[in-house]
């Protein structure tokens, strides 16, 4: 037989948090480094190796920087569903609770 499974829905919440404050570092990081990267702007030169290097480099940076800006979503939505399961669980219990009210 299969092992009972106990979800503390206290402990889904206080957990929560610290997914949002990860998420905000994240947004925080990403615009640091969004901002270090204009600042240094182009810096590989306009000559033939420089040309080679933009070929190379640049679309995949956009394609990191892309995936990098959806890290804070990804942690928010983390966030989100711990609430959304402790809220869900307490439901669950309180309506199944009820239902059995009279019935021992």
């Amino acid at each position: 037989m299969s092992e009972p499974m106990y979800i503390d829905p206290a402990q889904l919440r206080a957990v929560a948090p610290r997914f949002d404050a990860i998420a905000d570092r994240a947004v925080a990081a990403l615009r640091s480094l969004e901002g270090a990267l204009t600042a240094e702007g182009e810096f590989w030169g306009n000559d033939e190796t420089g040309h080679n290097f933009t070929q190379m480099y640049v679309g995949r940076a956009e394609k990191c920087a892309t995936d990098a800006a959806a890290a804070p979503a990804l942690f928010e939505e983390i966030a989100y569903k711990l609430r959304f399961v402790a809220d869900t669980t307490e439901q669950t219990d309180e309506g199944f609770g009820s239902s059995l009210n009279g019935v021992f």
